[in-house]
Order: C-alpha cells, then structure tokens, then sequence
C-alpha cells in the first residue's frame, strides 16, 4: 500500500467540509468522513482514478456523495498517494491551481 500524504489545502477542505455537515447532521458528517477516508485507503492499494485536469493529477468521485478528490502518484509502483484537494461538486473544481510551494 502507497504511503498517504496530504496537502495542507486538503486537510482544510476535509476539515471544513465535515465541520460544515456536523453543524447540520452529525451522522451525515460521520458518514461522509468515514467515505472519505475509506476512498482514500482504497486509492492508496488501488489508485483507479481518471486523468485530473492537471498534468500528473488523477480524479475521484467518492462514493454515495457529492464529493471529488484530486490525487497524484508520486515515486513510481512504491511511492506516495498525495491528496491535493478535496472538493464539493459545486465548486468550481476544474480551476484550481496549486498553492506556492505545492508539487504536483
């Protein structure tokens, strides 16, 4: 399994997502943070995502929700799953850029 690493625009976007939901629905909140993570431990044995709109990014859905990640492979066969945004999909996700600092 590809060591999981997140960017710090991700955690952000995690954590104010699942703040978002508890605020209105504690379970959905559980449930939609318990799909993420279980998208993102699939994807780091299995990474079957599309091709991202960036060059060396990957996408996808996660399940049972109206969310995307936005994923790259970093190191070959062995390396890492890095985690550069997780977004709602009704943001406008197709224009992110990456921050200062942030590889692709």
């Amino acid at each position: 399994m590809r060591e999981i690493v997140w960017s710090d625009t991700a955690i952000d976007q995690f954590e104010n997502a699942i703040a978002y939901m508890a605020e209105r629905n504690p379970s959905a909140a559980l449930r939609l943070s318990d799909r993420v993570l279980a998208t993102i431990e699939s994807l780091a044995v299995r990474p079957i995502g599309r091709p991202g709109e960036r060059a060396d990014t990957f996408e996808k859905g996660v399940l049972k929700t109206s969310y995307l990640l936005v994923y790259g492979l970093v190191g070959g066969p062995d390396g890492e799953l890095k985690v550069h945004r997780l977004f709602h999909m009704a943001q406008n996700w197709r224009g992110w850029t990456p921050e200062a600092g942030e590889e692709i």
